[in-house]
């Protein structure tokens, strides 16, 4: 033995996830199936020294998993996001793809931007409802939604007729970066399940970078909490346009309410989310329980200086 700790990171819940997808009818079932890896799941995290994930719930999660109590050194380390610096000529090609696609960088319109992938998993549904209703009552809300996916087609389709939306297909990480400089808002529409409830996803924390205000659905869950805690976003109910409407409207009438956001969202970022701090972060939590001397002959303890144990790590296969 080598005496070396375990540090097992929760990033995605699964198998429970490949459970919670498919109809309560057929769970039992598949839990048969994939018996052996919830056995696995259960026996690596009890015999993990310590437990960390994206957020305290996942953190919980895995801790569910494990069967055992919070310790020392279970913690969350949230998604991080680098801001690369991009070359001049790909800013100014990604400038002139948007501005032959009337997204010009002075507009009177609040304009909405999303990036990611369009398939069935998003509720991107409701946003085209909400885009019929603002063009009827002539707010000047624009959408830019982007990404590939196989659901594209079926909205370019269905926003056909919408003058207020757009959907552009796959963009590169330059014009992703000039977008997000001439939006107001970023949109973040979540599935209503319990791994995306319980996380700050990436494409949040993307926007908060540029400083944008995050409009997310549903109206619970960990981001939903975050943006109402430390107001830099609002929420909506998933599956209701016209609440995403009301908001949208309220928004083009407050620039004060958009401008207090979007500070709240740059300084948020800053504190919390940045590459550098948080991989500093983690890096000081792996080096500190890297010298904590670490008996795996003794039930997984950690021990101290004087070799007397700090907290025992029970087996559960």
């Amino acid at each position: 033995m080598h005496n070396v700790p375990v540090v097992l990171d929760m990033r995605d819940m699964v198998p429970d996830i490949y459970i919670d997808a498919i109809s309560p009818v057929a769970r039992p079932v598949l839990r048969i199936v994939f018996a052996l890896l919830f056995r696995e799941s259960r026996r690596t995290a009890s015999q993990a020294s310590a437990i960390i994930g994206i957020t305290d719930e996942f953190v919980e999660w895995g801790l569910k998993v494990a069967n055992r109590e919070r310790r020392e050194y279970d913690r969350a380390f949230p998604f991080a996001y680098d801001v690369k610096m991009i070359h001049e000529d790909s800013i100014s090609d990604a400038e002139r793809f948007w501005d032959e696609k009337g997204i010009n960088q002075y507009s009177d319109e609040l304009r909405v931007c999303f990036f990611g992938f369009l398939g069935r998993i998003f509720p991107i549904k409701s946003v085209v409802q909400a885009a019929q209703i603002l063009q009827k009552n002539e707010v000047p809300v624009a959408f830019v939604i982007c990404g590939p996916g196989d659901m594209l087609e079926r909205y370019r389709s269905d926003a056909d007729r919408i003058s207020n939306m757009i959907f552009p297909g796959w963009v590169n990480a330059a014009q992703i970066a000039v977008l997000m400089q001439r939006s107001t808002v970023g949109l973040d529409p979540l599935p209503e399940s319990y791994d995306f409830l319980s996380t700050i996803n990436n494409k949040a924390i993307e926007y908060m970078s540029a400083g944008l205000p995050v409009i997310s659905s549903p109206r619970e869950g960990v981001l939903y909490r975050f943006l109402k805690d430390h107001a830099c976003g609002v929420s909506y109910n998933s599956h209701n346009p016209e609440e995403l409407a009301q908001i949208l409207t309220e928004l083009s009438h407050d620039p004060v309410r958009i401008e207090t956001m979007s500070e709240n969202s740059r300084r948020i970022f800053q504190e919390k989310f940045t590459a550098e701090k948080v991989y500093n972060n983690m890096a000081d939590y792996l080096e500190e329980i890297a010298q904590k001397p670490f008996n795996l002959n003794s039930g997984n303890d950690f021990l101290n200086a004087d070799n007397k144990v700090l907290y025992k790590l029970e087996e559960n296969n």
